[in-house]
């Protein structure tokens, strides 16, 4: 009888977790669906979904001004603290951002752990020199939050010919 009871309380104990388990809505965005959080980073990294965990631990908006530029550094992070970061040395809001372009001044970072174990990079000394590319396109920028979507390729920085894809991506960051 004990371990009849045993049984049927992880039956139930595994029925209850997962009934539980938080409802993945979504809701209609500009370039496809967005998922149902406030703040996220979402894309395809080599095919393989990726998506930040819905926290607001798990992002970061930080804003400066320096030498009349706008420095703006955003990061959405999963579970895993594997991270996205965009990183713009002279943001000036709404547009497109080339990573090749030297006016554009911006770089898209992926790191996997905390601390990180590998870094791959997206930038400008990189892309220029035809080994990797990417875009970011900022659509709502304001006092609240900036928008938009990416796509990028980027290298390991201790292996040159490591490298991964990005596709899909749209992230949404709040202060």
């Amino acid at each position: 009888m004990k371990k009849f009871t045993s049984i049927l309380l992880i039956a139930v104990s595994i029925f209850f977790l997962a009934s539980c388990e938080k409802e993945k809505g979504t809701t209609p965005g500009g370039g496809g669906d967005t998922p149902n959080q406030e703040e996220f980073v979402k894309c395809k990294i080599n095919g393989k979904d990726f998506l930040s965990n819905d926290d607001s631990r798990y992002h970061h908006y930080i804003a400066n001004t320096a030498g009349g530029n706008k420095w703006l550094n955003l990061r959405g992070s999963n579970i895993d603290v594997d991270g996205i970061t965009f990183l713009f040395w002279d943001f000036v809001g709404v547009g497109e951002y080339d990573i090749a372009k030297m006016a554009d001044s911006c770089a898209l970072q992926y790191t996997e752990g905390n601390p990180p174990t590998v870094t791959y990079e997206c930038n400008q000394a990189n892309s220029s020199a035809g080994q990797t590319s990417g875009k970011i396109k900022v659509t709502v920028h304001n006092d609240t939050q900036v928008e938009g979507t990416f796509e990028f390729s980027a290298t390991n920085n201790a292996n040159p010919d490591d490298k991964i894809t990005f596709t899909e991506g749209s992230f949404r960051i709040t202060r």
